[in-house]
């Protein structure tokens, strides 16, 4: 059947894809491959709904006489063609269109299997190439630095949802932007880094490992700003056990982690990423509580991460689609 509509449309002056949604377009994309590029779309005109610069088919009919017609919507296929048939028939019966008594009606669905055979070679031949051709502009945008990384956008907003809980003794994790002095109300800031990484920051305040409690101060903090952290300890129920053991009574922990798809090169230390599931039950298991669940991360951001580039200075992301969460954010409170 594609074959007959191959050679048929090879000699047809258009070929009209009844149905400009998804399988349309990929239609249009396939009958390119055997270099014909007369297709044209048309919408029905059934619902007498019509997207601006879209031919109805009966007005495709009468400005390409003699094209074949190619239906191309996989729910209500049948009643689409009854609807083209009547207009054909119309035509015929009117007159002045000697084309419309050679125009014939193929509908994708009656091949579904052998178009699926024949198309999907060219997409993933051409998802390839995009691939490529991504690789080669994501050289152009990778981050100088940590505040540059796709996720902080993210971590920003987090952080700043939370703000009310930035007050009285504040710690944060050195090695980079100070939230807490970003977001917080007039915090008195201390700065810990890990202990067998002093090189992140030398002048922090505490040297310190959230695997060891004798190296952590008991009861010191307001709050704990803990922005993609505890994915590099060895223990999770320890480290977040110890950051509880730093709060004060009634202190809060303003925690972001990386969610199911985020990865880091292979010399960074990363030892977890999380689902909604297991960072939810780790702070019910130790904390008892937590707050403010939100996810973060979109299909576009999710390429970012994968060719490593930096965040886009000129859009900030808006929508989340928890497909494609990157980065989670939590809070706890010291109850």
């Amino acid at each position: 059947m594609w074959e007959k509509l191959i050679e048929r449309a090879k000699r047809a002056p258009a070929v009209i894809i009844a149905g400009a949604g998804e399988r349309g377009h990929a239609a249009k994309r396939v009958l390119s491959e055997y270099g014909i590029s007369s297709a044209v779309f048309a919408n029905s005109g059934m619902t007498g709904v019509v997207k601006d610069g879209v031919l109805t088919v009966r007005e495709a009919v009468r400005r390409f006489p003699g094209a074949v017609i190619l239906v191309s919507v996989r729910e209500g296929s049948g009643e689409f063609r009854a609807h083209v048939e009547g207009i054909l028939e119309e035509e015929r019966l009117r007159g002045g269109n000697p084309g419309a008594q050679d125009m014939e009606i193929f509908v994708l669905n009656d091949m579904d299997e052998e178009f699926r055979r024949i198309s999907e070679p060219i997409f993933y031949r051409d998802f390839h190439e995009k691939l490529l051709e991504l690789g080669e502009i994501s050289r152009h945008l990778k981050p100088a630095d940590r505040e540059e990384c796709f996720d902080r956008y993210y971590i920003n907003d987090y952080v700043e949802r939370n703000r009310r809980y930035i007050k009285g003794d504040v710690l944060e994790f050195a090695g980079g932007e100070i939230y807490a002095e970003k977001y917080g109300d007039s915090p008195r800031v201390k700065l810990m880094t890990s202990a067998r990484h002093r090189e992140i920051n030398p002048t922090a305040d505490y040297f310190a490992d959230l695997d060891d409690r004798s190296t952590l101060p008991e009861e010191k903090f307001d709050c704990i700003i803990a922005t993609q952290v505890i994915m590099y300890v060895n223990d999770l129920e320890t480290a977040l056990e110890n950051l509880r053991y730093m709060l004060k009574p009634g202190g809060a922990l303003i925690l972001t982690v990386p969610g199911p798809l985020f990865h880091h090169s292979r010399n960074s230390h990363h030892m977890f990423s999380f689902t909604e599931e297991s960072l939810k039950f780790l702070l019910e298991r130790v904390f008892h509580n937590y707050e403010d669940f939100m996810y973060y991360g979109s299909l576009e951001y999710a390429m970012y991460m994968l060719f490593w580039m930096k965040k886009n200075p000129f859009e900030k992301p808006v929508e989340h689609e928890y497909l494609y969460t990157l980065v989670m954010g939590i809070t706890a409170k010291n109850q």
